[in-house]
């Protein structure tokens, strides 16, 4: 069985404490189809977290942190990372997963949607609409992430932004660069603050078009910019690698400039040094803070209690 909102622990009285957070691929921006226009941004992956920091952190829409595993001596803890999603297509799903564990799944970040005629991707987050119809936003998943954002008046006609780990992408409302990419969320669980989970930049619409409008904060990717109003012309740019940011969508006015894939998922594993193993596999990067020794994987791998 796959939850998303709590997490049954298994080994009982005795058994190691480990906080996770894991956090699934980024959706790709939408890319162009037909004509003349601009494509959404990417959903990013969902978010679930047990780590609460000082006492502020939560796990995606979640207001509160998850519950921490409780594995008994000799749990094999499988963690597979999901990777981004390309052009026009969803993230991929993070799992952790154990013999008497409920699978802690994060679900991928949902695609940008195509100008004309595309609709955005449901995910950890939702994509982000296209401009032209009132585009279908895509929707994100209850307790890891939030919708996309959506193109709701004439004017400069942003697409949507892709929605992020924190809050919901942005939405058009008839002034230019209001399609930007939610933020994500910030965890201090690697032994400072990072955010992570950022939605994809929309682009804006080809005769609008003054530039790229910007990723959330946690590894949202910029949109394209195909006007020469700046004097140059940008591709997307991806989500960035092991944050699950969105990837930012595509435009095209006097060129085409393409949208970008999302970034991939990590899982990262906290839990008492006095408690630590040292069994693994794969090649997470290991370090300490504190009383704490924290394995982080960019990669799929292990981890035996």
């Amino acid at each position: 069985m796959s939850l998303n909102k709590r997490i049954i622990n298994t080994g009982g009285a005795g058994g190691t404490e480990i906080f996770f957070l894991a956090v699934a691929g980024g959706g790709g921006g939408g890319d162009y189809s037909v004509s003349d226009g601009a494509s959404g941004g990417g959903g990013a992956g969902g978010y679930l977290s047990s780590w609460a920091g000082a006492g502020s952190e939560k796990s995606g829409q979640n207001t509160t942190p998850l519950d921490p595993i409780t594995a008994s001596s000799g749990t094999v803890l499988s963690i597979t990372i999901g990777a981004g999603g390309g052009v026009n297509t969803n993230g991929n799903n993070t799992t952790i997963s154990a013999s008497g564990l409920d699978t802690i799944e994060a679900i991928g970040g949902g695609k940008g949607a195509n100008e004309f005629v595309g609709i955005a991707g449901n995910g950890g987050s939702g994509g982000g609409a296209q401009y032209y119809s009132y585009g279908t936003r895509g929707f994100g998943t209850a307790g890891q992430g939030y919708n996309g954002g959506y193109y709701q008046a004439s004017g400069p006609n942003a697409t949507g932004g892709g929605g992020a780990g924190g809050e919901g992408g942005a939405s058009n409302n008839g002034i230019a660069f209001t399609g930007y990419g939610g933020v994500g969320l910030s965890s201090t669980i690697s032994g400072s603050a990072v955010f992570r989970a950022g939605g994809g930049g929309g682009a804006v619409s080809y005769y609008n078009a003054d530039g790229a409008v910007p990723g959330g904060n946690g590894g949202g990717g910029n949109s394209a910019n195909a006007s020469s109003y700046y004097g140059n012309y940008l591709n997307a740019t991806a989500g960035t690698p092991n944050t699950g940011g969105g990837g930012g969508g595509s435009n095209k006015y006097s060129v085409y400039r393409a949208g970008a894939a999302g970034g991939s998922g990590v899982v990262i594993l906290r839990l008492l040094t006095a408690n630590y193993t040292g069994t693994y596999t794969g090649s997470p990067s290991i370090t300490t803070s504190g009383d704490y020794t924290i394995l982080t994987f960019n990669s799929s791998g292990t981890y035996t209690s």
